[in-house]
């Protein structure tokens, strides 16, 4: 916080308390730490802020080296990357100066909860995608905050559907443009369209964005990034051509594809098998997916693999050897499909790892037994809206 105060007018006041902050914070860690510390754990947020805010004020003293490093442990740390981190490495490594206007402006979005955001944020998103003279990382952190459903919109919408339309946009910016119009179309399809006054974009923008992200997915021509991006937005509203094209990316031969393919599972049913088989794969990336795909379609073919996943992590040993930095993500999402497969053999698949003695697991896995708890309480509450009319008939 100290930091912030002085980040706008004086970077070279600032870098201090940011430095002292990372210092205490590596006096918790301990010497040689490799583990991570996720975001999604409330009291990690403090440290990485501080990481990040010091990562950028070597950044914008032209410290472009150790500006690198900052951001590159970061991404170790926490792989999930919720402060944008990776948006701003390309500009960094290139030795690109800072910019003052922008910059700062999506950082302190990003690093905000929307609900704080001015009420002038949506000019300010817009602006930055608009600037063709603006930093890569700039215009890639705006793309992504205007997926937001706090801002999202009819303009900025369009603006991300130009972007998405544009072959003079890098293919980063397209494909990101791309996945920040999921959440809305995904909204769209929950919500429908019968009340108007509760619609952030409307029903027609919404069918212009699913006719453009049908064509770029079609067209062989498009560059495989922005295809792919085409793809995984677009099934969060599922439509008839997603099956036949989730099951050819599956079988394309290219892991990039094929990484796609079980993310969009996810979100379309029909492919237990196809989920069990990655399951088996190598790839941390792919797996993670897997685990995901078969805890949200509830894939019970997919039990026995889960619950040696969860065993596995209980013993101690890692889940991925050559992979450590995915154990976390992989866990977490294993104990939330235990929770979803199979509730009634949650508490006995999960206590292991209840009685685990790191603190960060025995506190997921008793979130994921909440999880249970709260499915079996919204059916206690389904039962007691049926009355007993006579001896066979229940209303």
């Amino acid at each position: 916080h100290l930091g912030n105060l002085w980040f706008d007018h004086t970077p070279g006041w600032a870098i201090r308390h940011y430095e002292i902050g990372v210092l205490i914070g590596e006096l918790s860690l301990g010497e040689g730490f490799d583990g991570v510390l996720p975001w999604g754990l409330l009291d990690n947020r403090p440290f990485l802020r501080c990481m990040n805010g010091y990562g950028l004020s070597l950044w914008r003293l032209g410290r472009f080296d150790d500006a690198t490093t900052v951001f590159e442990r970061m991404l170790r740390l926490n792989p999930t990357d919720n402060q944008g981190v990776r948006l701003l490495l390309d500009s960094v490594r290139a030795r690109e100066p800072w910019r003052e206007e922008g910059t700062m402006n999506m950082y302190t979005l990003a690093d905000t909860p929307p609900w704080d955001w001015p009420i002038d944020v949506n000019d300010k998103i817009l602006a930055v995608l608009r600037d063709r003279e603006a930093l890569g990382s700039e215009r890639l952190l705006a793309a992504e905050l205007a997926g937001n459903m706090v801002v999202i919109d009819d303009g900025l919408t369009e603006e991300l559907l130009r972007i998405l339309a544009s072959p003079e946009e890098t293919d980063s910016l397209r494909a990101r443009a791309a996945i920040s119009l999921g959440p809305t179309l995904e909204e769209a399809d929950i919500g429908g369209f019968e009340d108007p006054d509760l619609l952030t974009v409307s029903e027609g923008m919404i069918q212009r964005a699913k006719e453009s992200l049908h064509g770029l997915h079609d067209d062989p021509q498009i560059p495989k990034e922005v295809r792919r991006a085409a793809l995984e937005a677009s099934v969060r509203a599922p439509e008839p051509w997603h099956p036949g094209a989730i099951r050819a990316a599956f079988h394309d031969g290219d892991s990039e594809w094929r990484l796609t393919a079980v993310f969009c599972m996810r979100f379309i049913p029909g492919f237990d098998d196809e989920i069990v088989e990655a399951l088996a794969d190598g790839d941390g990336a792919i797996l993670y997916q897997a685990v995901c795909a078969a805890g949200d379609q509830e894939v019970d073919g997919a039990w026995s693999f889960i619950r040696r996943l969860v065993l596995v992590a209980a013993s101690g040993a890692p889940i991925l050897p050559d992979d450590p930095d995915a154990d976390w993500s992989i866990l977490l999402a294993a104990m939330n499909a235990v929770a979803s497969i199979r509730p009634l053999e949650a508490h006995e698949t999960l206590s292991g790892l209840v009685e685990s003695d790191d603190e960060d697991i025995s506190e997921a896995a008793l979130e994921a037994l909440d999880i249970v708890e709260g499915l079996w309480d919204h059916e206690d509450e389904d039962d007691d809206e049926f009355e007993l009319v006579d001896d066979t008939t229940w209303h």
